[in-house]
């Protein structure tokens, strides 16, 4: 039998609610989007929660279970549960090492574990990734439980978009998930998580996991206008890093801010970090410059991430297993090292830097003068059709994108993403992907077209002395140009010529050296060809 859930809530129970949420995660006020959800969830509504990084979408996940909290016996065994699908093994344990510090009874099940042998009717937030979510064993030992059943309150799906981009050749339990709904109470609310959804990607994770499309929807901007934009053609090759010289300040004893630069392969990683330490500034620490990618150990990436928390790293060099559900609050500045596969992606990445509202830092992104003029040819292309590319399609249509498997996979060749693409999905993110890069305007407006940000809630203001793009303050965005010298040239400037007492010194030895020649090799002779001195 499905649950009932009130159409009006207690006030008396919300206010309770939102003070013992405050009390336990250190908040002076809960904000409007946060109440919502929870109000949505306690009301058995599903709701899509389209919020940025840094708006605290986490807190509305505890928000039905603080509501139902005993006043007598505080968090106990009688209490609701959550249940919450994540991607990321090292998310979820964090999360959980973050609500057992606050008191809050949590547990992480993967693969790796038993898959729910161990989960008690003490846990209040049980987290899953999406093959235990649609496994047998977890089927057979949790869900089928009549005590966990009468004791779930909700489903959150955080990181939601990873249905979209994933879900057929990579990690096709998210195209499963379905089986996890099926397998719950008739009716229970499902909260669908993440900072970056589009409409195009809403319609299909609300086909995928099998729920309406009029299903609730909270959506805030995800704008920040903390961040100041800038793209920068590159001066020189690629492979010589030596644009990255623009990251140090010019001032030896400057701040430099805590940096995070994103790049396409784990070479390119490991490279970066040997050129920053061999050129980094005398009262930076080498050591504070650090590599991260899929191939470390856990026990390397906690250290790392550690280092950005406590303020010990200056810079990380990071490919998209760096990222996802990360909390770090000091990375003031996020780099680009050419462009990523998609606009979607670049927008994500960028969402992972100054997550404090009320601080000021920078995006830049560094690409190519070839991919620039490509960028610019598409454009122009662009403006000569129909532009009637940006149109969500019909969910029973819409196929998989290849976008960026953000924050699981390195992208090691481009056939990483080959494979199905949605064409109107791909061509209208290479429209605002191409807008972004090259066109003369405001970098922010195909930002807030493309997540539609002008019909959404508002997070904050801009801050007071942010800057906005090096499109529109190009004096705020010097360049200092960089020039690349050899002191061990492997051969002279085409320009070069010898000075005239040179040239007669090395000819006057040339002719000393050939009469010597024929005295010794040749004696005797009275004429002797050319050929015969080689």
């Amino acid at each position: 039998m499905p649950p009932k859930y009130p159409q009006a809530l207690d006030e008396g129970r919300l206010e309770k609610a939102e003070r013992v949420l405050c009390k336990i995660f250190e908040v002076s006020e809960l904000r409007e989007h946060q109440k919502l959800a929870g109000r949505n969830i306690l009301q058995g509504k599903s709701t899509v929660y389209d919020v940025p990084t840094g708006g605290g979408k986490t807190l509305a996940f505890w928000y039905p279970l603080a509501y139902n909290w005993d006043s007598k016996d505080g968090i106990s065994v009688s209490q609701k549960v959550a249940l919450v699908v994540s991607p990321l093994n090292a998310l979820m344990n964090s999360q959980v090492e973050a609500l057992q510090k606050r008191g809050i009874p949590a547990l992480a099940v993967n693969n790796e574990k038993d898959e729910g042998g161990q989960i008690r009717v003490k846990h209040r937030v049980i987290f899953i990734s999406p093959e235990t979510a649609v496994s047998t064993p977890f089927h057979e030992k949790v869900l089928k439980i009549r005590t966990f059943r009468e004791h779930c309150i909700e489903v959150v799906i955080d990181e939601a978009h990873c249905a979209s981009e994933w879900g057929k050749e990579f990690r096709p339990e998210y195209a499963q998930l379905t089986k996890l709904l099926a397998r719950l109470p008739s009716g229970l609310p499902v909260l669908l998580a993440s900072a970056t959804m589009p409409e195009d990607v809403v319609h299909d994770v609300l086909f995928k996991v099998g729920l309406p499309q009029d299903s609730a929807r909270i959506a805030v901007s995800n704008a920040k206008y903390n961040i100041a934009l800038s793209v920068r053609i590159l001066q020189h090759p690629g492979s010589t890093y030596a644009d990255l010289f623009t990251l140090f300040p010019v001032e030896p004893d400057a701040e430099f801010p805590q940096t995070l630069i994103y790049v396409n392969n784990r070479k390119e990683a490991e490279e970066i970090q040997d050129f920053l330490r061999r050129h980094c500034p005398s009262h930076l620490p080498t050591s504070s410059v650090e590599f991260y990618h899929r191939f470390l150990t856990d026990k390397r990436k906690a250290e790392i991430a550690e280092g950005l928390r406590s303020g010990r790293l200056h810079c990380v060099i990071a490919t998209d297993a760096l990222g996802m559900g990360m909390d770090f609050l000091g990375i003031m500045r996020v780099i680009l090292w050419h462009e990523p596969l998609t606009f979607l992606s670049l927008i994500q990445k960028l969402g992972h830097g100054v997550r404090q509202l009320s601080d000021l830092g920078e995006a830049i992104l560094f690409i190519t003068k070839a991919s620039y003029a490509k960028h610019l040819t598409d454009l122009e292309s662009e403006r000569d059709e129909d532009g009637d590319g940006d149109q969500p399609e019909s969910p029973n249509t819409m196929e998989e994108t290849g976008v960026d498997r953000i924050a699981a996979i390195d992208q090691e060749d481009p056939e990483i993403n080959a494979g199905p693409r949605g064409k109107k999905k791909k061509a209208r993110d290479h429209k605002y992907f191409s807008l972004f890069i090259a066109a003369s305007g405001c970098r922010r407006i195909p930002w807030d077209e493309f997540f539609s940000n002008r019909g959404k809630l508002s997070l904050f203001v801009p801050p007071e002395n942010s800057c906005c793009c090096d499109n529109c303050q190009p004096e705020a965005f010097p360049v200092d140009t960089i020039k690349i010298s050899y002191p061990y040239p492997t051969c002279a400037p085409r320009t070069a010529w010898f000075s005239e007492a040179l040239s007669a010194e090395v000819t006057d030895a040339l002719r000393r050296w050939r009469s010597e020649a024929i005295l010794i090799y040749y004696p005797g002779q009275l004429s002797i060809v050319r050929s015969a001195l080689g």
